[in-house]
């Protein structure tokens, strides 16, 4: 069976790597960027199955990357956001770019594997 491939992209060093590890350690296939422009070059050439993205981060924000990949023509990943950011004008974006999966930092890593699984089994 082909290993799930997940993207995951954060400014967060620590955080990436630990959840890139958490990932690996379940079997998927991982790869990580420190910014919006990193997670469009490695999303155009791994195609993902899934994109999990920090919002705030250098270079344009989780849906910066979403709004690159929409222009490109091709199916799009879901994508499950995560932030620390818990605001009315957070609320506000979330809603206005149709963010269906979002984890708020800390996050609990066994949810948002249930999360991951589900999204992936529905698409």
């Amino acid at each position: 069976m082909e290993k799930k491939r997940i993207l995951v992209a954060d400014d967060d060093e620590s955080f990436l790597m630990a959840l890139g590890l958490r990932l690996r350690k379940e079997g998927f296939e991982v790869f990580t960027a420190q910014d919006s422009y990193g997670a469009l070059t490695k999303a155009i050439g791994h195609r993902p199955d899934v994109i999990i993205t920090d919002i705030n981060m250098p270079g344009g924000d989780g849906f910066t990357i979403q709004e690159r990949l929409e222009n490109l023509g091709w199916p799009q990943p879901p994508i499950i956001y995560v932030t620390g950011e818990q605001s009315n004008y957070m609320e506000n974006l979330l809603w206005q770019f149709d963010a269906r999966h979002v984890f708020y930092k800390p996050l609990d890593t066994q949810e948002l594997l249930l999360t991951l699984n589900s999204v992936l089994t529905a698409s």
